[in-house]
């Protein structure tokens, strides 16, 4: 459903505000803009999160195999009308990008919030956390309310950040260029995902430099794809349950993870919740799904789904399915 997902969507958003040029930002800059919320729609994004939250309780109550169980996955992330969710570098047009574009509503911004509050741990690739490094946490949603006091972050429910770096490439430049790692700034510890090789290279390193810092960090060890270089991601989500506890896994980005999950889907994906955003980037921009490769897995064209929702939230659309 790769080219089916963003046709279905710009189909979607058809009925939006009129068009209207907006120039780029950086989607680090959000926290530092006057963002007014006294007329969000509440009571969508409570739906929003009932629907995510029964597909949980589904989920773990089917009579799977001790060896089969893994961590209930939901896809969520925020695109254009073409299908972008940032801007591809000259060098690495695949999977490089710069700073995510500022794409969110200040409504689907908060549902964000709302869905992080309702996840064990948020997990993110390592060109993600190079190229934002984001926090990922929650700042805005506590028991269904607007908190808004950056100072109270502490009161709030947080996932644990999961990043994954196969070969610690992008958490080692991070050390060397001595940049602040803010998700494990905001949180009492982060779960690195690598291979075992790069652990055993780089984990003093990156384990000094992070208590230089006064962060906590725990490495999961994981085994590669067949004949790839990327991280086996369904032993990576039954390891997240039984050696972290983390029974619910909220996937943010960016455009090779998300493209390495639903190329999966059948294995790995239970929900998806696409935000879209009355927008067009054009030719540079990075494609969600651009290296996913759904018919290679199941032998489909497309990615199908048994129910599917949509909803409004100020000028952009929730596509929500399962």
């Amino acid at each position: 459903m790769l080219q089916s997902i963003s046709t279905l969507l710009f189909i979607g958003t058809t009925f939006l505000q009129p068009l209207r040029m907006n120039n780029v930002v950086a989607a680090s800059q959000r926290d530092h803009m006057m963002i007014d919320y006294s007329h969000v729609n509440i009571s969508a994004i409570r739906k929003i999160i009932s629907d995510v939250n029964h597909g949980a309780a589904k989920t773990h109550h089917q009579n799977m195999e001790p060896k089969e169980k893994r961590c209930y996955v939901c896809v969520t992330y925020a695109q254009t009308i073409d299908g972008c969710i940032g801007i591809s570098t000259e060098n690495d047009p695949e999977t490089g990008s710069s700073s995510n574009l500022l794409l969110s509503s200040p409504e689907s911004f908060l549902l964000t919030h709302a869905l992080r509050a309702n996840f064990d741990a948020v997990l993110v690739g390592g060109n993600t956390l190079t190229a934002d490094n984001p926090r990922l946490n929650n700042r805005l949603w506590k028991n269904h309310d607007i908190k808004l006091d950056d100072s109270n972050e502490s009161k709030l429910k947080q996932p644990i950040p999961v990043i994954l770096d196969s070969n610690l490439r992008h958490i080692i430049s991070m050390v060397e260029s001595k940049q602040i790692i803010k998700c494990a700034m905001s949180h009492e510890f982060i779960i690195i995902c690598c291979h075992e090789s790069a652990y055993h290279q780089w984990h003093n390193k990156i384990e000094e430099y992070c208590s230089l810092h006064n962060v906590s960090i725990k490495f999961q060890v994981c085994d590669s794809c067949e004949g790839k270089n990327r991280l086996e991601l369904k032993q990576l989500l039954q390891s997240l349950g039984e050696n972290h506890g983390i029974e619910s896994v909220m996937v943010e980005g960016g455009a090779s993870v998300i493209s390495s999950f639903l190329s999966q889907h059948a294995d790995l994906v239970d929900c998806v919740c696409v935000t879209i955003c009355p927008r067009f980037v054009g030719r540079k921009g990075l494609n969600a799904l651009q290296s996913a490769s759904i018919h290679e897995c199941a032998g489909n064209v497309m990615l199908e789904f048994e129910s599917s929702k949509w909803f409004q939230l100020g000028q952009d659309s929730i596509f929500l399915a399962s």
